[in-house]
């Protein structure tokens, strides 16, 4: 298995879509991508090329030939919105682990694996790619963000692929509770404190 980090904000890439340019009636095809998603592409890349440069057999100009099926789960760790964090430090009560917003988990997975086809020495095409998890979780103010990659054979480490992104996503989610919890017990004990009673 093959796991390596992209440090930076994960960007998506756009659908193609088609339509007719008024100017010459003729049909068009273009992608709606983010100024900011080639940048990401080529890092993601660049991090992938370096993670696999010392494995690739020898004779060979890719780790993974045509042939082989393969197994990717990427944890995007995205900074959590604004409005979720308290002017004063620490995070609002309803502050989510996950994201239910955009970017949607999809166009960032098309992002990161054309990336890995662009790296050119990871598979030959992203149609390898067919056991395919994406996760996306938030971060506290302070922690990194960016994408965990990782990579193995579809029979022989498909389980173990997703059960390491799946731990790696839950740690983001135990860190936020666990703020959460934190401020809540904070508010409550400082509560107690102040009401007739409260002081031992």
């Amino acid at each position: 298995m093959i796991t390596f980090d992209v440090i930076g904000t994960p960007i998506p890439q756009g659908s193609m879509r088609a339509f007719v340019d008024r100017r010459t009636g003729r049909a068009m095809v273009a992608r709606g991508d983010n100024a900011k998603t080639n940048p990401w592409r080529a890092d993601v890349a660049e991090r992938a090329r370096a993670a696999v440069r010392d494995v690739v057999v020898e004779g060979h100009s890719v780790l993974y030939s045509r042939e082989t099926a393969v197994a990717i789960a990427i944890v995007y760790r995205l900074a959590m919105p604004k409005k979720w964090l308290r002017p004063t430090g620490g995070l609002r009560p309803a502050a989510p682990p996950f994201p239910s917003v955009t970017p949607d988990t999809d166009k960032l997975d098309r992002a990161v694996l054309d990336a890995i086809t662009y790296a050119g020495n990871v598979w030959q095409d992203d149609a390898q790619a067919t056991y395919v998890v994406g996760l996306r979780c938030y971060v506290l103010p302070g922690e990194w963000t960016g994408a965990v990659v990782r990579l193995g054979f579809a029979e022989r480490d498909g389980d173990l692929v997703v059960i390491r992104a799946l731990d790696d996503a839950q740690m983001c989610r135990r860190a936020v509770l666990d703020v959460r919890l934190d401020h809540a017990t904070n508010r409550v004990t400082s509560a107690s404190t102040t009401q007739p009673g409260g002081a031992p």
